[in-house]
């Protein structure tokens, strides 16, 4: 579970200066009790009309069975400025995301957050 990966890297994040937001097709009832179960410290959306996932060309994959799981770096600019896919070696896919959210801090720090 992708999720559960980043709720273990959630502090790093936060040092870097990173919101971390979990964005999926589940309703927004489904998100609320996943979140309280997983005890989630980040915000999870729901795109049920999957306008999100068209918006920023985030494919199905494995023949349409499974959602595209990407992830976003985006700087305090609004550009995107790494993206992260990894389908199923999920601690992989975050890892990634960490060292990508890091080279971004080093590469642009006037953009982390603080």
């Amino acid at each position: 579970m992708q999720a559960r990966g980043f709720r273990h890297e959630f502090a790093r994040f936060e040092q870097l200066g990173a919101a971390v937001v979990g964005v999926s097709s589940d309703s927004v009832h489904s998100h609320d009790a996943w979140a309280d179960k997983e005890c989630l410290p980040f915000p999870l959306l729901a795109d049920d009309d999957g306008r999100v996932r068209t918006l920023y060309g985030v494919p199905r994959s494995l023949f349409g069975l499974l959602p595209g799981r990407l992830t976003f770096v985006i700087a305090v600019d609004g550009r995107i400025r790494a993206i992260v896919g990894h389908q199923l070696r999920l601690h992989t896919h975050v890892r990634r995301a960490r060292e990508a959210v890091e080279s971004v801090a080093r590469a642009t720090p006037q953009l982390a957050r603080h």
